[in-house]
């Protein structure tokens, strides 16, 4: 949206309510969940939002989204974190065909793969650069290159697997 203009809280509901809930259900995969994730999510941005940095807005409220979710896992128990792909995009850049057969194609594999090799590979997809990634995760710039290049050799070696069998 803007990079260093200043944005009132209102304005900045607007513009990414949809892709905090996208971002939350695509972990959650429950639309009950995604809707009580969502509001808690927005009372924390509520809650922090003169911390908030205009220029890093998109990855402060994904970060946030992010925590409020790893929370509702680490309470739950819930290690079901799959796909982190905005599939509203994919769906207008390609047939829905191709996008349904490739999320099948994808979904077990990067189920199996570390969570943090996936995290960072899903994000790096998303286009988000090393140095974002580093700080919506909150390691160093090493790290997410490391994550990021075993992500890769990881969803080689599970496709190549699927392949073989």
């Amino acid at each position: 949206m803007m990079s260093k203009e200043i944005i009132t809280f209102d304005e900045a509901y607007t513009c990414y309510a949809a892709y905090i809930t996208d971002s939350i259900f695509f972990r959650v995969h429950d639309a009950e969940i995604t809707q009580d994730l969502a509001q808690d999510t927005w009372i924390k941005i509520w809650t922090h939002w003169p911390d908030m940095q205009p220029e890093h807005l998109k990855s402060w409220l994904y970060t946030i989204a992010l925590n409020t979710v790893r929370d509702y896992g680490r309470h739950r128990k819930l290690a079901h974190f799959i796909s982190i792909d905005d599939e509203r995009q994919e769906l207008h850049q390609r047939d829905e065909l191709t996008a349904i057969e490739d999320s099948m194609t994808l979904a077990p594999l990067l189920a199996e793969m570390k969570p943090k090799n996936r995290e960072s590979l899903l994000l790096q997809a998303q286009g988000y650069t090393h140095q974002e990634i580093a700080t919506m995760l909150g390691v160093g710039l090493d790290g997410v290159k490391m994550r990021v290049s075993r992500g890769r050799a990881q969803i080689v070696e599970l496709w190549l697997k699927e392949v073989a069998a």
